[in-house]
């Protein structure tokens, strides 16, 4: 069986700061091997390789064979049958919104999400596309079964949820001729680089760098009088406030 090896760099979408996150994996007896099996070639690249399509599906149980997908921000390859895909939740937590020390995880820290059955931020699994799916988007079918739950719903009582599919190509060797970055996360996708080769990925003193292109930070205002909130505050009007909350795995209130 071959050795595969992933390199995953995610944006501060997970580390929730301003630094990329990487990970080195090698798998044994992974799917992708009965699945695709890339020529005995060394491939080279200089820009992301992957395509991103953004779910169009508010919910996909685990189990489920099939995703609707929409049409990709970035990248031009379609997906044909045999393609590996990653899908990825992004966002998808909830708080506590008491405006004391247990905002947040509710544990009197005053941060943090809770960790329930909703907490699906972070979920992810490598799956094979058994159909193709034009540029446009359409209906994604698998080979087997999700292991994890994802959603796709806009920001309301139980907070924002979202997640994304990305093609992965499957190489033999890849070797880089240049550095490059992640595509900036928009809201719906991007944020992350995937590469998977079943020899060796070769970095060749180059960069794959994510850094800042992950959830979006917050923007500034001008005020001018004093303020009205209290330093005990942990919630406050956004009508009042000089910054706009940034982005993050758990919801932005409207009054924070």
């Amino acid at each position: 069986m071959k050795k595969l090896y992933t390199f995953l760099t995610i944006g501060s979408s997970f580390t929730l700061r301003n630094l990329a996150l990487v990970f080195f994996i090698g798998l044994f007896g992974h799917s992708a091997a009965a699945q695709s099996c890339p020529a005995n070639a060394q491939t080279s690249i200089s820009a992301y390789p992957n395509t991103y399509f953004p779910a169009s599906q508010a919910n996909v149980p685990a189990g489920s064979t099939s995703i609707v997908l929409g049409a990709p921000t970035y990248g031009i390859t379609p997906i044909s049958a045999g393609d590996i895909l990653l899908i990825i939740q992004m966002q998808g937590a909830q708080i506590n919104s008491s405006n004391n020390s247990n905002y947040g995880d509710g544990t009197g820290t005053g941060s943090g999400y809770l960790n329930n059955g909703q907490l699906l931020a972070g979920n992810m699994e490598y799956m094979v596309a058994s159909n193709s799916v034009a540029i446009g988007g359409g209906t994604l079918n698998l080979v087997s079964g999700l292991v994890n739950s994802y959603q796709n719903t806009p920001f309301g009582a139980n907070g924002q949820y979202t997640y994304q599919v990305i093609r992965v190509p499957v190489y033999y060797d890849v070797k880089l001729t240049g550095s490059f970055t992640a595509p900036r996360w928009d809201g719906y996708t991007g944020g992350v680089v995937v590469l998977y080769a079943t020899d060796k990925i070769l970095m060749n003193s180059y960069t794959i760098d994510a850094s800042g292109l992950g959830f979006r930070g917050g923007g500034g205002r001008a005020f001018t009088g004093a303020g009205s909130g209290s330093s005990n505050d942990f919630l406050t009007p956004a009508s009042s406030m000089p910054t706009v909350a940034r982005e993050k795995v758990s919801p932005v209130l409207p009054n924070t």
